[in-house]
């Protein structure tokens, strides 16, 4: 009978549904997430006045990152030196103290002032801690 299809049929046509389904679903969630963004990035330039406004252009960001600290050179030698913490495992400064700073103050300022301004609807990661 070809009405009805067999089982081997009935589960190949299943799975195809379920791909393009899930292929839609994972399409518009994607594209809601990129308006999001973009929205979120327009408040942001229209509302948010930074802290540290270097921190928002990559070539200063890059000077701020690798400049050196005012620490005595023979400190900031041994600072700069891999240590080996682990078997294989070795750490070393990625930024300067000031540039971590700074991304801590600038971090801490913009949560501040989402908090303080809700109905402008700024993004706001919800970290682990509730954004203590």
């Amino acid at each position: 009978n070809g009405m009805i299809p067999g089982a081997e049929e009935a589960k190949t046509a299943s799975i195809t549904r379920n791909k393009i389904l899930r292929s839609r679903v994972l399409k518009a969630e994607t594209a809601r997430k990129q308006e999001l963004r973009l929205k979120g990035l327009s408040l942001l330039e229209q509302h948010y006045a930074p802290r540290h406004s270097f921190l928002y252009d990559p070539t200063e960001v890059c000077a701020a990152m690798f400049k050196t600290d005012t620490e005595s050179s023979t400190e900031n030698e041994s600072a700069q030196s891999p240590a080996e913490i682990s078997d294989g495992v070795f750490a070393f400064p990625l930024a300067n103290s000031a540039f971590c700073k700074a991304v801590w103050e600038e971090i801490h300022h913009y949560e501040k002032f989402v908090r303080d301004h809700p109905d402008l609807g700024l993004p706001l990661h919800e970290r682990h801690d509730g954004n203590l």
